[in-house]
């Protein structure tokens, strides 16, 4: 009786190790969804404001995800955009701009 509780307790075990397993891989995949939604949005031709903000969420999503030398490059490229071209000085892109060194810092 004792070994079979033991057995139970140690498949138990092992179906708990490979549900967060799965739930690990279902994140990580749902991290890579979100940076490829983002990258395209960044790569598209609308407003800088929208650009320009899908990248700085990219920015927070990879600091959640803890993939935070991903997110200092990112933040780092998002810091370096020029605002030229932009119609308004103070515009929604120049915000998440100026605010981008403080997030990779």
């Amino acid at each position: 009786m004792r070994a079979a509780l033991l057995g139970a307790r140690l498949l138990l075990s092992e179906l708990e190790a490979a549900q967060d397993l799965v739930a690990h891989v279902h994140g990580f995949v749902e991290i890579l969804q979100a940076e490829a939604v983002f990258d395209k949005v960044a790569d598209s031709t609308a407003p800088s404001e929208l650009t320009v903000r899908a990248r700085f969420e990219k920015v927070r999503m990879l600091i959640a995800a803890a993939r935070f030398e991903s997110a200092r490059k990112e933040a780092l490229a998002l810091s370096a955009v020029p605002s030229k071209g932009r119609e308004h000085k103070d515009s929604g892109a120049d915000f998440y701009i100026r605010l981008a060194p403080l997030v990779r810092a």
